[in-house]
């Protein structure tokens, strides 16, 4: 019961506009879970917005960007810095081209499904 609830609250909290805020300044703790999951959420974050089911709350992923680049160039770990890249390439193609609606979920996608595959 108490696994679920927190499950509850993980996923209630993952759709709260402060998480955008939050899960930026979490990545600047220096404990590598605090930062995986800061860079999980952001993950999620953009490519919920890319795919509309998140309005962002005013937020601008363009605005992101910065964010996700300067922690990329830090000395964060290597889990959290492939969630980091997901996001910005995620953020890019959204930010990129409009036209294709279904970009970052194909790119996300393509990622999950073959990842050795996709980057050959």
């Amino acid at each position: 019961e108490v696994k679920r609830q927190a499950d509850v609250a993980l996923r209630a909290f993952q759709d709260a506009p402060l998480a955008w805020t939050v899960s930026q300044e979490l990545l600047a703790d220096g404990e590598p879970c605090v930062q995986m999951f800061a860079a999980q959420l952001l993950y999620l974050k953009v490519q919920r917005r890319a795919q509309g089911e998140d309005d962002g709350s005013g937020v601008d992923l363009t605005s992101i960007v910065p964010c996700l680049q300067q922690h990329l160039r830090s000395t964060i770990g290597p889990g959290p810095k492939g969630r980091l890249e997901l996001a910005l390439a995620a953020a890019a193609v959204a930010l990129c081209d409009s036209s294709w609606r279904s970009a970052v979920v194909d790119l996300v996608g393509m990622l999950t499904e073959a990842p050795a595959s996709a980057l050959r």
